[in-house]
């Protein structure tokens, strides 16, 4: 490093001093500096991971009558000919993504009627078994143990009964 003086040595001007060969401190260098005064934090992201866990709870208590299991039946029509209306009530899961909400709200709230509209396909069953069971009480995953050791199918044949479909 060579310091050099301003050539004019003046009292109206005041000296200025220059730093030569002095090397550039890279990208990478100010980021390491930077991250020794900043702590880490070992999470990345929003904290939103039980956003459907949330959301679920504040349907069902907004929404009671989603939880009802009557099916408007009239004797005189086959159950093919009945209205959609009349089937109960509807739940739209618009951007549904993995299918986390409408396998919280069919699995485990036994609600009926779920149309999850995606433009991927959703593999409800296996975001059920990978997110949402981990997450359940032991004994509820011991129970879908079992469930699934005598059937291996049991959650696809719940959720077609249940009236899931994707869009």
């Amino acid at each position: 490093m060579s310091v050099v003086a301003h050539p004019e040595g003046s009292q109206s001007q005041k000296s200025h001093i220059y730093l030569r060969n002095q090397p550039k401190n890279s990208q990478s260098q100010k980021q390491n500096q930077q991250q020794e005064t900043i702590p880490q934090s070992k999470r990345h992201g929003a904290r939103n991971q039980q956003r459907h866990q949330i959301l679920t709870k504040w349907l069902i208590q907004t929404f009671p009558h989603i939880l009802s299991d009557k099916i408007q039946n009239n004797d005189d029509k086959p159950n093919n000919q009945i209205n959609a209306c009349q089937r109960g009530p509807y739940v739209l899961d618009v951007a549904g993504g993995k299918g986390e909400l409408a396998a919280r709200l069919s699995l485990c709230h036994s609600v009926q009627n779920i149309v999850l509209i995606d433009p991927r396909p959703a593999d409800v069953v296996s975001c059920y078994e990978t997110v949402v069971v981990p997450k359940l009480p032991k004994k509820w995953q011991q129970r879908h143990g079992q469930k699934k050791d005598i059937d291996k199918d049991y959650l696809k044949n719940v959720l077609a009964v249940r009236g899931f479909r994707q869009l």
